[in-house]
């Protein structure tokens, strides 16, 4: 249906799916950019008192947005969806940078509304690698032939279908977009549920001297 947002609002842009449009609105006191959709309505980017932006154009997912200052006229970059979920199992087995890889959950757990990325960090440049799932952790155990601890237990699926395998790249990161309406498992895809657990991880190549395997630590997701 239709949305009157008012005369005094001006709409910059729109996620890909439609759930979220940015803009500004100007009652006299200065330009504020805001984003807003159905389930959370206005929220407003201040990025300090009497500081705001005066548009807010977002990335097609939502997830990032940027502008600039109306008072200092500077460019500012919104990150709006921080770290979500519980990281466990962790700090993970040093790699061959010398730390643990690290496995964080960033978007949203709401199925309905955008989407849910594992970001890996600290992974040796250019790994192969892919995420794991599982409604249920363990403890940390050792895995033949690796250099890693599993975090999961139960039925563990593997994100290995087209376009699922990653590469860290010079920079020693990758990003999964977790496909919530088919979540890997042993027997088959799989539509995430309300109110469910799902556990997480990632595995990756390295040489550490010669070559072998690693995990990241775990993180625990409750969906919405």
């Amino acid at each position: 249906g239709v949305v009157y947002f008012g005369s005094d609002i001006s709409l910059i842009d729109m996620s890909t799916d439609g759930s979220l449009v940015s803009g500004y609105i100007d009652q006299g006191a200065g330009p504020r950019a805001f984003a807003w959709s159905p389930s959370s309505g206005f929220q407003f980017f201040d990025v300090q008192p009497g500081v705001v932006t005066d548009f807010a154009r977002m990335t097609p997912d939502a997830s990032t947005f940027v502008g600039t200052s109306g008072t200092n006229t500077m460019m500012v970059r919104w990150r709006t969806s921080g770290e979500i979920g519980t990281q466990y199992c962790g700090p993970a087995a040093p790699n061959s940078t010398g730390q643990p890889a690290a496995l964080s959950a960033m978007g949203t757990n709401q199925l309905v509304a955008g989407q849910l990325d594992l970001v890996g960090s600290s992974l040796p440049t250019s790994a192969f690698g892919f995420c794991l799932a599982s409604r249920t952790a363990t403890a940390a155990s050792p895995v033949m032939q690796s250099q890693g601890l599993l975090c999961l237990g139960g039925a563990i699926g593997r994100f290995v279908g087209p376009g699922q395998i990653l590469n860290s790249g010079a920079s020693g990161q990758f990003q999964f977009t977790v496909p919530t309406s088919a979540i890997a498992t042993p027997t088959g895809l799989v539509s995430g549920q309300p109110g469910e657990s799902w556990h997480f991880q990632a595995w990756y190549r390295d040489a550490n001297p010669t070559t072998t395997s690693n995990f990241t630590n775990g993180v625990r997701i409750t969906l919405r």
